[in-house]
């Protein structure tokens, strides 16, 4: 279940209330990790690099002259609390910031995440049991974002597992993402996404999907296929701790 009431803590809440037990993050998670802006507080906290940002919720004046002197003139708008990359919006200078404040998007709720435009490669790291996976790389035929099309229906996106990074970049990734994982109070499993910056040379955290895909295009499967785990294994991994929670209680 992906978006609202899938990922952002509800049916989690729901299924504790009746005293299930369920595959991935519990409900604090998930809500958590759903909120762009919480979480990137929480990442910072244990020195996971993220972009500079500027939380909005719509409604509130912003100064575009003070949000560019924060971010630059390249920035992207993101949706608060919405996943697959749904409602993304680059946006270049003053004018065309303006525009946006101005115009917003009616179809979102919850508020934006301003961000600074990171530009370089785009990669993922999945988690699986707290430990980090192959890193993943995103390869798109320009730099466009990685968005909802390109994600689920075009398909012009290639990856490449394990990325073709060096052993530095790559450990630091890894070691990020379970930063991430564990100061998020994740569990079971999730997958992590990255900027590598072209011009500081460093990865730049993105979020943190509770709730991953699960599809022939999605990276989890392709994260743990780069550490030799086959589908089959990796849905067996990712239901086998709820199973012992489970166990757990009715002993």
């Amino acid at each position: 279940m992906h978006g609202e009431f899938g990922e952002d803590g509800r049916i989690q809440g729901l299924l504790e209330s009746e005293g299930y037990e369920y595959v991935g993050s519990d409900s604090q998670s998930s809500a958590l990790c759903m909120d762009k802006v919480l979480t990137k507080e929480r990442v910072l906290q244990v020195g996971v690099g993220c972009a500079p940002s500027v939380a909005w919720d719509g409604r509130m004046q912003l100064d575009a002259a003070n949000v560019i002197g924060q971010l630059g003139n390249e920035i992207v708008a993101k949706p608060r609390s919405m996943g697959s990359s749904v409602g993304l919006h680059m946006l270049s200078g003053h004018a065309g910031l303006m525009r946006f404040l101005e115009t917003g998007d009616p179809g979102v709720s919850g508020g934006w995440i301003l961000e600074q435009r990171v530009r370089g490669r785009e990669f993922s790291v999945g988690v699986l049991d707290g430990e980090a996976m192959e890193v993943v790389e995103i390869v798109l035929p320009d730099q466009s974002p990685y968005d909802y099309t390109k994600k689920y229906q075009a398909n012009v996106t290639r990856y490449e597992v394990p990325a073709q990074v060096g052993l530095e970049i790559r450990e630091t990734m890894r070691t990020a993402a379970v930063s991430a994982f564990v100061a998020c109070g994740c569990r079971d499993f999730a997958r992590v996404d990255f900027m590598l910056d072209e011009k500081k040379g460093s990865p730049v955290f993105l979020e943190i999907n509770t709730l991953p895909g699960m599809t022939p295009k999605s990276l989890l499967p392709k994260s743990a296929s780069g550490m030799g785990l086959g589908f089959g294994d990796l849905v067996f991994r990712m239901v086998n701790p709820a199973l012992i929670r489970f166990r757990a209680r009715k002993t």
